[in-house]
């Protein structure tokens, strides 16, 4: 497995649907650095301890992990700053644990341990979009930082990756603007395995019914109760309380170019109504059956958000081909 975790920011329409995936939320979004939207960064502070003006996430999937491979493209609006961080990799959220940090000073990539630098990358220019790849070893003597810049590598640091405090390992990942100097991230992938490249993560929304529909709507169609672009809580929904019941939906075509589709990742917004339930993934391409996946259990009466990453076609269990895509169904499946 490769992919294990990944966020375009397109799924979200303000800052109150991206702190239900990260706490806190970016301050505003803008024009991706290839389509649909971005997360940018706009309040101060510095790149330590627990702050106000930042995002973190905790990623399914990637767990307490020494090792790993994470990208995501940056753009920054002034490079001449000091002192900054924009990103970090650390364990947990608090002062202790802040074992690799970013910061572009002067005009140049830096990377620190902590508030040490151990490392100095090539030159950043302001206002540019760049992709950016990090291969992480924590250790306290013979750790491994790799920092790609545009497929190229800028920075290879061996030695003390550690910060000093906190596990030897990595579950949270922060962005930050560090300043009122705006950040803007787009298209963050996790990797267990090897760097990714290029990637890039393409929203697609419900646009018509698929071949069940089988959960009824409180006000209107189905599709119509699902496709916002922002969750609106009770105002329109599906609903039902049988059994092996399974609403799908038909999506838009996504416009890309790349070559290899690494997953699909399918965002449910959830309540219970009465008492704890169950539901599964649905997952149904151009003339094959309906697959049902892992089962969700459902023990909030308020919403929650989860998100499924299906690495390969379920029909075939090989990689997802556009085909597939291009004919896709996704929805869900009531269980008891």
């Amino acid at each position: 497995m490769a992919l294990i975790w990944a966020d375009g920011f397109e799924r979200y329409s303000n800052t109150t649907e991206m702190a239900k995936v990260w706490a806190n939320s970016a301050d505003t979004f803008s024009t991706g650095r290839i389509q649909g939207t971005c997360a940018v960064m706009t309040g101060g502070s510095d790149d330590g301890g627990s702050y106000s003006n930042q995002a973190r996430v905790v990623p399914s999937g990637l767990g307490n992990a020494a090792a790993g491979y994470i990208g995501f493209g940056i753009k920054m609006a002034d490079v001449s700053e000091t002192g900054i961080g924009f990103f970090s990799l650390r364990d947990g959220y608090t002062g202790n644990g802040i074992h690799l940090v970013l910061r572009v000073e002067a005009g140049f990539l830096k990377l620190y341990r902590n508030a040490t630098l151990i490392a100095t990358g090539g030159s950043f220019a302001a206002n540019v979009w760049y992709y950016i790849e990090i291969y992480w070893n924590i250790h306290a003597s013979t750790g491994t930082c790799t920092i790609k810049r545009d497929g190229a590598t800028d920075i290879s640091f061996t030695g003390n990756t550690y910060a000093g405090t906190g596990g030897v390992y990595v579950n949270t990942v922060v962005i930050a603007s560090g300043t009122d100097n705006s950040k803007f991230f787009d298209d963050m992938y996790i990797s267990n395995s090897e760097f990714l490249g290029n990637f890039r993560a393409v929203r697609l929304s419900p646009n018509a019914a698929g071949d069940s529909t089988q959960w009824t709507a409180n006000t209107g169609t189905n599709v119509a109760a699902v496709d916002d672009a922002a969750t609106d809580s009770d105002t329109t929904y599906v609903s039902t309380s049988t059994t092996d019941n399974i609403d799908l939906y038909n999506f838009t075509s996504p416009a890309h170019s790349g070559t290899t589709i690494l997953g699909v990742d399918v965002r449910y917004d959830y309540r219970r109504e009465v008492s704890d339930t169950n539901f599964a993934p649905v997952f149904k391409t151009s003339g094959g059956t309906a697959q049902v996946g892992t089962t969700i259990p459902v023990t909030s009466a308020s919403y929650v958000v989860s998100n499924v990453l299906q690495l390969v076609n379920p029909q075939t269990s090989v990689a997802w081909t556009q085909g597939d895509i291009d004919g896709l169904q996704i929805g869900m499946k009531k269980l008891a």
